[in-house]
């Protein structure tokens, strides 16, 4: 239970209950202080003259309290209830504080103005604990601090607490959707690239948190407050995790190396797949010396993450699979990591040529089972970008230039392996008949050179990687009498 001390003063003091003393009587409180301290020494006795003279003459007055009623002079909302019993005080403040509740509390933020209804945000008031903190003015404590607040209320009036009730889930509910209204997340630095392929920094922005420390009790006091109902709202800001100068400072200004691919979006799925993995890889920053794992950054290719089934290539042939597709994004980055020459660290072939890039060129991806690992092996931090245009997949790499002279990439077929013949025998076939089985598939060895050409023209060839597609066994069935 929330209490609140209602800010509204008595207009007027009260001398409802204030009975003047003459100065007849101050020889009486004499008499009754000397009959009363039989035994005392003359200074004791001399002290409480004093006091008795004080309280006589110059005081000169009484409280007279109802037995039964309120405290002369105390105001609860700034309505009168002294004198009033707690049931006559009831019936006196219940429609007064009751509609309190009802009348709108002001909740400003910068130019904006909000209003709400205390009750359509959980509070409420208390009556009965209202009048009762009221009833206890003046009898509550020692004489003194009694004879103390009776006299402050009969002369200069006391408000006495308004008592509320506040239904917490509610009120918070209401405090988590307001926050809403007036809060702001943070936005971290990034990088946009311009036409040319130069790198600028997209500025951060600030934060803002509603500071809700002490707001619920500026609300409350507003609350039951008759005249003050507006509340000023305030926000902390918050700093972004990633600042204009924290990326600055990484010195990323130039396209590097870009590789494309093209695929078939009537193949929605796959074109599907193809997005999500290159959302996830879009705007990967690596630190000097740092080593980038495929898997580890885009993650499992689950449904929940938004993966579809699409064809995928397992032990040679093209199988419907959760994240068919998502290999053509680690072949796209693989090709831009070899024309940025850096150095790859874990790199495997399909089991089958792919039709997007040529062979040598592919990058296959499992999750926990197959990755593609390179290494920022430069000696400054890189940003790697993915996106969709239409039927392209593009993967650039920018860091702090490019190189000053172009690269590009060669792929040598050294061997054809033909594919192995098996026939096998059916009873169930006639003489002389065939049956293709399986139709097989030749095999191949590749090399991969990247070819760097320097000022003067002077073509220079790098060995990058060798790759190895298995042949696939011809199955045929034919019948008995043919089997020679």
């Amino acid at each position: 239970m929330w209490k609140v001390l209602s800010c509204v003063r008595a207009k007027n003091p009260s001398t409802m209950g204030l009975t003047r003393i003459g100065d007849r009587w101050t020889g009486r409180f004499i008499a009754l202080a000397v009959a009363g301290a039989p035994g005392l020494s003359p200074v004791w006795i001399a002290a409480m003259v004093v006091v008795a003279m004080v309280i006589g003459a110059g005081a000169g007055y009484y409280v007279s309290v109802p037995a039964d009623g309120i405290v002369p002079g105390v105001h609860v909302a700034g309505i009168p209830v002294g004198g009033l019993t707690p049931r006559e005080a009831e019936a006196v403040l219940a429609h007064r504080l009751e509609a309190l509740m009802e009348r709108p509390l002001y909740l400003h933020y910068g130019s904006e103005v909000w209003q709400e209804a205390p009750r359509a945000i959980g509070i409420e008031i208390d009556l009965s604990g209202t009048i009762a903190k009221a009833y206890a003015v003046g009898r509550e404590g020692g004489w003194v601090r009694r004879l103390n607040e009776q006299l402050a209320a009969a002369w200069r009036g006391i408000e006495s607490q308004v008592e509320i009730k506040v239904d917490q889930a509610r009120f918070d509910a209401w405090l988590q959707d307001f926050a809403r209204r007036v809060e702001r997340p943070p936005k971290d630095a990034g990088f946009a690239v311009r036409a040319g392929g130069d790198v600028v920094v997209i500025p951060s922005e600030m934060g803002y948190r509603l500071a809700s420390d002490g707001l619920a009790q500026r609300i409350a006091r507003a609350a039951v407050d008759p005249y003050a109902r507006a509340v000023r709202v305030t926000v902390n800001p918050v700093e972004p995790a990633w600042t204009t100068v924290d990326a600055e400072a990484l010195g990323i200004r130039k396209q590097i190396a870009s590789f494309t691919t093209r695929f078939h979006p009537a193949d929605v799925n796959r074109t599907a797949n193809i997005y999500v993995a290159a959302q996830a890889l879009d705007g990967t920053i690596l630190r000097p010396g740092e080593l980038f794992s495929f898997n580890q950054r885009v993650g499992p290719r689950v449904e929940a993450a938004g993966y579809k089934e699409a064809p995928v290539i397992i032990n040679g042939e093209l199988v419907p699979d959760i994240g068919g597709g998502v290999c053509q994004v680690s072949t796209t980055l693989y090709g831009a990591v070899l024309l940025a020459g850096l150095k790859v660290d874990a790199r495997t072939p399909h089991s089958i040529p792919v039709s997007y890039v040529p062979m040598g060129l592919d990058a296959a991806v499992v999750y926990d089972a197959v990755d593609f690992r390179f290494q920022n092996n430069t000696s400054g931090h890189l940003l790697v970008r993915a996106w969709v245009e239409q039927d392209r997949l593009t993967v650039a790499l920018y860091g702090e230039g490019p190189a000053d002279r172009p690269v590009g990439l060669e792929t040598e077929i050294v061997e054809v392996i033909a594919a192995p013949m098996v026939r096998v025998v059916r009873p169930e076939l006639a003489g002389g008949e065939q049956r293709i089985v399986r139709a097989g598939r030749e095999g191949y060895r590749v090399r991969v050179w990247r070819v760097i050409e320097t000022p003067e023209g002077i073509k220079k060839r790098e060995l990058v990687s060798r790759s190895y597609y298995p042949a696939r066994e011809r199955v045929i069935w034919v019948g008995a009498e043919s089997a020679v």
